[in-house]
């Protein structure tokens, strides 16, 4: 009983050691947003200056993603230093309306984060490059 119990509390401080990481706020910020939860209820993650940048995305269909399904996240490089860090990583993704699925997404991106008390916060996130692959024919009127 004891050994489980102590398990239970390694593997939780590791869980929050792990958030404290710039790996880890970028992780946590990206998965939290797939699952629908909005930039506001994630302002622990972010910069101020982040922060207000997304706030043009409130009341929008970009605020909560409930339409949008993960499909792979990863990390590609990390470049870090005491004052920023900078993570490129990869995510794909499909969109729907409804249950009919729209488009599939692949895009790499780079976050900028900086320090914050003993953790990372995201201060900016950069597009590199966007593919999508969209399953309805799209209609051009002149």
């Amino acid at each position: 009983m004891i050994k489980l119990i102590l398990s239970l509390l390694f593997i939780t401080s590791c869980m929050e050691q792990n958030i404290k990481t710039p790996e880890g706020v970028l992780k946590k910020y990206v998965e939290s947003r797939f699952k629908g939860e909005k930039i506001e209820d994630l302002k622990d993650y972010v910069s101020d200056k982040y922060f207000e940048s997304q706030q043009g995305l409130r009341d929008t269909k970009f605020d909560k993603l409930d339409h949008i399904k993960k499909k792979k996240f990863k990390f590609i490089s990390k470049s870090c230093n005491e004052s920023s860090c900078k993570l490129t990583y990869y995510v794909s993704y499909a969109s729907y309306e409804g249950k009919t699925k729209n488009t599939d997404t692949e895009t790499k991106k780079i976050a900028t984060l900086i320090p914050s008390g003993e953790s990372w916060v995201i201060d900016s996130i950069d597009h590199i490059k966007t593919y999508h692959d969209i399953d309805q024919k799209i209609e051009i009127t002149p």
